[in-house]
């Protein structure tokens, strides 16, 4: 039976580390291959959100302090999730891992992983609460398209939606009769 336990405890234990590596990079997406880049690095850019949104210079200062306090929180979240994935590493690198201690840093682990997301949830709540309704609609316009636009590759590959048709062909040019002068070029010097 204890033995039964201890391999279900194991078990858990590498599924948890194979399932949830340490989070010190996030996929970025630049448009080619997505490149792994340090949290730390990242800077969202704000001011084509800021133009879209029209955003005002006091919203997009509440915007920076909370971003920073957001990487600061992450900073803190992502150390507390690392030192308890070494403890857990530690663990079981043991001969005889204590069953009890292994499910209880798997079970802080998947807990310091839930606050993380938890935090970034909050920030999304503290900026939205900055925009005002206008700039509200447009968020949510924003939001409906990212929706449909995860399902447009699936309704055209299944024939719900039509590809759309192809650009007009450019104006065909009529060729100039054989004997008749050319049109003076204008030069742009």
């Amino acid at each position: 039976m204890k033995k039964c336990l201890f391999l279900s405890m194991l078990l858990i234990a590498c599924a948890a580390l194979a399932f949830g590596q340490s989070h010190t990079s996030m996929p970025v997406h630049t448009g080619r291959a997505a490149q792994q880049v340090p949290h730390e690095a990242m800077n969202p850019p704000i001011q084509p959100v800021q133009e879209f949104l029209g955003l005002t210079a006091e919203q997009v200062t509440k915007w920076e302090d909370l971003q920073q306090s957001r990487r600061d929180q992450m900073a803190a979240q992502r150390q507390q999730v690392k030192l308890l994935e070494d403890q857990l590493q530690e663990q079981l690198k043991l001969s005889n891992p204590a069953p009890a201690t292994v499910g209880e840093l798997f079970i802080k682990l998947h807990q310091g992983r839930e606050d993380g997301e938890q935090l970034t949830i909050h920030f999304a709540e503290q900026v939205r609460a900055l925009l005002t309704a206008e700039q509200m609609k447009k968020l949510e316009t924003v939001e409906q398209c990212f929706q449909l636009q995860k399902i447009t590759g699936a309704l055209f590959a299944t024939g719900f939606l039509a590809p759309p048709p192809p650009p007009p062909p450019p104006p065909a040019h009529k060729p100039a009769a054989p004997n008749a002068p050319m049109a003076p070029v204008p030069h742009r010097w």
